[in-house]
């Protein structure tokens, strides 16, 4: 199964300001992450991404909650689905103004 996601970084950027809509998406660990990176709302429109791409790939019956997204020692992201941590390659790449996500569950 493949899903695939597209963010317009600038409307993202506008649902960030809103703490809620952060803390409802995404993990302790993925905003840490993100808030190493010189434009934390820009990663975190791609780690959005890939939790979405990953979301569809299995047809969207998992929560953000759910879909926690990592990264390798050398940057390489990856996602962790539900309780039993299964992992799901994904890749994310971004511009100043779109975020995409590929996730690809064998």
């Amino acid at each position: 199964m493949i899903g695939i996601d597209v963010v317009d970084v600038r409307k993202f950027r506008m649902r960030a300001n809103k703490s809620e809509f952060l803390n409802r998406v995404f993990s302790d660990r993925e905003k840490q992450y993100a808030a190493k990176c010189k434009d934390a709302i820009l990663h975190l429109a791609g780690l959005f991404a890939a939790k979405e791409a990953v979301r569809k790939a299995f047809d969207c019956k998992i929560d953000f909650t759910d879909v926690e997204i990592l990264h390798e020692m050398n940057g390489k992201p990856y996602a962790l689905i539900g309780k039993e941590k299964k992992r799901v390659g994904v890749s994310i790449s971004y511009t100043e103004n779109v975020a995409v996500a590929i996730a690809i569950v064998f």
